[in-house]
């Protein structure tokens, strides 16, 4: 009996080692199949929502232990439903009407500018105070972005390169906080970021452009420099694809500029010893990012309504005062969004002072495509 007893346990032992490695196989295999549209998903939004390329998708899915061939079968996958998104429309086609088309001239960077070239880049965060951090975004934002980079007829063209944008309008959205996208001429996606057109116009001197290398280079650009001759600013320039002539020889330029919040709450003085007024409001660069277009502030909020992106996302839209002056009630004054999601109080109402974290954007104001 005893030796029955150790011959049976011996062949259990070498039926485990010999079967163990492709059981184990053969379970990551259902895990990764029973996970497949989620994993689709997260590799979708990583290269339309955060920018990245296919070899960003291949990293992605080895970090979760995933292997090489159900890698590439996966990347795969991922880069044809972003290409079918891209193309299919939403609803309807799109209203075709005149391109704006423009040459630019040969023109040489003016000496009182100064440029440079950065591998920073990219506008995960950007979509994040868009939609919210939580990434889960609805197939129908997926959509309307692809449908923007992809199917959008430009509303400008520059050479090769043509700029698009929409709004949340046909998704029963906001027909105001919109996606821009830049696309070369064989509509090919090179970026896309959220958009906010602004009504002000500011005048700004231009220090400094940093020129992003990311995207291919010369298409998208950060710039630093001095609003109203008085305080300094920074800011991503929604069209510097299309007017980067225009902007690298002239240093005096109107903006309107416009912001996003990554974060926002309510304003509240705990020193017991402050100074500060009732009416005071400040930003300054954050120190949180390597960029020129990221501020910490505290605002007053002058007017606020609440606007729809898509069914499960909403925010607002606050014209928010940065910065105070007793003769000139628009001396700093700009047009925020703010997702619900980032903010940390539940609503938000006129006359609130709020602080937190904003991304700033601008586009010459002599020259916005697609506005009237």
């Amino acid at each position: 009996m005893i030796e029955w007893f150790f011959i049976i346990g011996g062949i259990v032992i070498i039926l485990t080692w010999y079967y163990w490695p492709s059981s184990k196989a053969s379970q990551k295999e259902r895990i990764v199949e029973l996970d497949i549209n989620d994993l689709l998903d997260k590799c979708h939004k990583i290269l339309l929502v955060d920018g990245k390329s296919k070899d960003d998708v291949k990293l992605y899915l080895r970090h979760l232990g995933i292997n090489e061939t159900q890698v590439e079968s996966l990347t795969n996958r991922a880069l044809q439903l972003h290409k079918s998104l891209a193309y299919k429309p939403i609803s309807s086609e799109p209203s075709d009407h005149d391109v704006i088309e423009i040459t630019a001239p040969e023109t040489v960077l003016h000496s009182e500018i100064e440029f440079v070239n950065s591998r920073i880049g990219g506008h995960g965060y950007h979509f994040g105070a868009l939609l919210g951090f939580d990434d889960s975004y609805s197939e129908e934002v997926l959509k309307l972005i692809a449908f923007t980079i992809g199917h959008r007829p430009p509303i400008i063209r520059s050479g090769e390169n043509s700029l698009s944008q929409t709004t949340f309008e046909p998704l029963k959205g906001s027909d105001t906080v919109g996606v821009r996208a830049i696309r070369n001429s064989t509509r090919d996606a090179i970026s896309s970021y959220p958009y906010l057109p602004a009504t002000g116009i500011l005048p700004f001197k231009t220090k400094k452009i940093v020129e992003w290398e990311y995207g291919g280079g010369g298409l998208e650009a950060e710039l630093e420099g001095i609003g109203k001759d008085i305080y300094a600013l920074g800011f991503f320039a929604t069209d510097y694809v299309i007017h980067k002539h225009i902007y690298i020889s002239n240093p005096s330029i109107n903006i309107r500029l416009s912001a996003f919040a990554l974060v926002a709450d309510k304003f509240t003085d705990d020193s017991s010893e402050s100074l500060l007024s009732e009416e005071f409001t400040s930003y300054l660069p954050s120190d949180r990012f390597n960029s020129f277009s990221y501020f910490d502030f505290i605002g007053k909020i002058l007017d606020i309504k609440e606007v729809s992106i898509v069914k499960d996302r909403s925010g607002y839209l606050a014209k928010v005062k940065l910065l105070t002056d007793e003769n000139d009630d628009n001396f700093f004054t700009i047009d925020i969004f703010i997702n619900r999601q980032n903010l940390k109080i539940s609503s938000l109402e006129t006359g609130m002072r709020i602080s937190g974290l904003l991304w700033f954007q601008a586009e010459l104001a002599d020259y916005v495509p697609g506005n009237t």
